[in-house]
Parts: C-alpha cells; structure tokens; sequence
C-alpha cells in the first residue's frame, strides 16, 4: 500500500515539472521573441532580454532532464 503512494506523488511530481518546465519554455520565448532594437529598445534592454531568456531555457532543460531521471527511476523500481 506504501509503494502506491509513493507512486502517486512521483507521478504529480513529474506532471507538475513537466508543466512547469513549459510554462519556462514559454515565457523564455516570448522574451526572446520580443528582443529587438528599436526606438524604445536600447541594446542593453535586448541583451539584458536575451540573457533572461537564456536562463529561463537552461531551467527549462534542467527541470526536463530531472524529470526524465525521475522517469527513468519510476520504470525501473
């Protein structure tokens, strides 16, 4: 009965990083899409928006990459 629990909250667990691991996705591109220079965007503001947009790919991948060690790990128990 323990072992059930356990895989219910590993399964939440993995739904919910999925999720969240898009919705970075998402707000990583929409900041990328948007980062260009123009009459009221300054070079920094486009580097400073391109650099945000990096980071939140980066967490996007590091939270895809544990989500499928998390995978991994449910399959093989």
């Amino acid at each position: 009965m323990p072992r059930k629990r356990i895989d219910q909250f590993l399964a939440r667990k993995v739904v919910l990083l999925i999720l969240l691991g898009a919705m970075t996705a998402l707000l990583a591109a929409s900041i990328a899409s948007k980062a260009e220079v123009s009459a009221q965007v300054t070079l920094e503001d486009a580097i400073v928006m391109i650099l945000i947009s990096l980071v939140l790919f980066f967490i996007t991948g590091v939270l895809w990459l544990y989500t499928a060690i998390l995978i991994k790990d449910l399959e093989e128990c």
